[in-house]
């Protein structure tokens, strides 16, 4: 099954770049090519993508993993810079931190700080 891509307000030069990308690789297909990047949580549903392609200054980071990644599971955001030299890959990860001494004094350490919040506040 295809990588479904979502590319949403890219300008020219970049919507070039990735349609020669996506036409040499049958792993890749692009559902939707959309014009801004309004609701594009309800569009990444909508089109049950994995990847969601939009221009780097388009949309702040804070919108990206706020939002629109927790719009489907395992969704990935390419935010590709206007000059196509550079991007950025955003995903939600699993993070597993081994926690060795389970005495009350650590599991409350560990509980404070799960969210890395400072223990000392």
């Amino acid at each position: 099954m295809p990588i479904r891509v979502l590319v949403a307000a890219l300008p020219e030069l970049l919507h070039g770049i990735i349609d020669d990308v996506v036409a040499e690789h049958s792993a890749l297909q692009v559902v939707a090519r959309l014009p801004s990047d309004d609701d594009l949580a309800d569009a990444a549903r909508r089109y049950e993508a994995d990847l969601v392609v939009i221009s780097s200054g388009r949309m702040a980071p804070a919108v990206i993993t706020g939002q629109l990644l927790y719009a489907r599971r395992g969704l990935r955001v390419l935010a590709l810079a206007a000059n196509g030299r550079s991007a950025h890959l955003y995903r939600l990860l699993p993070h597993e931190t081994i926690v060795d001494d389970v005495s009350p004094r650590e599991l409350v350490s560990v509980m404070l700080n799960s969210d890395g919040a400072d223990p000392n506040r």
